[in-house]
């Protein structure tokens, strides 16, 4: 299991690195499965540019949306997300919640709005789904 950790600590460094539409379907696949079943929580101690704490949060409320997300996984990412939006806060005025769930006239994610990004992982949700539903069993 460290070893799947580590790998996902190192999957999560090149998500926030990179542009979210840039990236491909792989490491957003061990990230998931790591936070949905194995307990993962990102190390984001090293993170201080505002594009990464940005795109940081912004993955971890969008992987707690999916229908596997127990409420033990949610409890475990809260004080993570709490410190993404404190350091992103410093610098930017993060949206409400609330404010993103309706939003009509934006086209794009709403997520994706709230932490100010211009970019999103909706193409790559797709090749999440087959690891959230009944019928994934993750060994």
């Amino acid at each position: 299991m460290v070893k799947y950790i580590s790998q996902a600590q190192q999957a999560f460094n090149e998500i926030v690195q990179n542009r979210l539409t840039d990236i491909p379907s792989e490491p957003l696949i061990i990230v998931a499965v790591a936070i949905w079943y194995e307990d993962f929580v990102p190390d984001i101690t090293r993170l201080t540019e505002i594009e990464k704490i940005a795109r940081a949060g912004y993955l971890l409320e969008k992987l707690m949306t999916f229908q596997c997300v127990t409420r033990v996984v949610r409890l475990a990412l809260t004080p993570t997300i709490e410190e993404l939006i404190r350091k992103a806060s410093s610098e930017v005025e993060l949206l409400p919640k609330e404010s993103i769930l309706n939003l009509k006239q934006f086209s794009g994610d709403g997520l994706a709005l709230r932490w100010r990004l211009t970019e999103d992982i909706n193409l790559q949700v797709q090749d999440l789904l087959p690891y959230q539903t009944r019928t994934y069993s993750h060994k």
